[in-house]
């Protein structure tokens, strides 16, 4: 047997909420494992189309085909914003700031190189023959950044962010020629 407290619900527990003295309480029994089971239900059975008419002998329309867009001028062309994907020019703007975050981490590093050591004629290709790898991980990423911005995004892509992506892309390749190859 369990004892549990029960919550008084007159007027003489809400003038006096807690008065002192033992608390009411009521015995629960406790299970037995020697009780019967519980009776099954059966689960209801699912009939797909159970609740549609069933088909009628009426013959079914023939299928035209659409006739195909074409982007030319004219009856059925696409304007070239329904082509856009917007996941594309999502994923372009998040390469982009990608490489500006490592032209950032490149400047947090020289400056950190002139804070130690001092300024040098070679402080910058030193600073980028350490991280080889990052740079052409940045390159690459810069590229496809701008080729996303300037040509996944419709016209829309040929807006400012898209032409300084193109633009960031020039100079980080630039770089990464420069360094990399002999």
């Amino acid at each position: 047997m369990f004892t549990v407290p029960v919550p008084r619900w007159d007027d003489e527990a809400a003038a006096a909420p807690e008065a002192p003295g033992p608390a009411v309480t009521q015995a629960i029994p406790a299970g037995s494992p020697s009780r019967e089971p519980l009776a099954t239900v059966p689960l209801p059975t699912f009939v797909p189309y159970a609740a549609e008419p069933p088909p009628t002998d009426t013959p079914t329309p023939a299928v035209v085909p659409a006739p195909a867009l074409s982007r030319g001028t004219g009856a059925g062309t696409v304007p070239a914003e329904a082509e856009v994907d917007p996941l594309l020019g999502a994923v372009g703007v998040a390469l982009f700031w990608m490489t500006v975050g490592w032209w950032v981490f490149v400047l947090v590093r020289v400056l950190g190189r002139v804070a130690r050591v001092g300024g040098s004629d070679r402080l910058l290709i030193d600073t980028v023959d350490r991280y080889v790898e990052e740079t052409i991980i940045a390159a690459i990423l810069s590229v496809l950044a701008a080729l996303l911005l300037l040509l996944s995004r419709g016209r829309s892509g040929r807006d400012a962010l898209g032409w300084s992506a193109l633009a960031l892309a020039v100079v980080t390749v630039g770089v990464a020629v420069w360094r990399v190859l002999p």
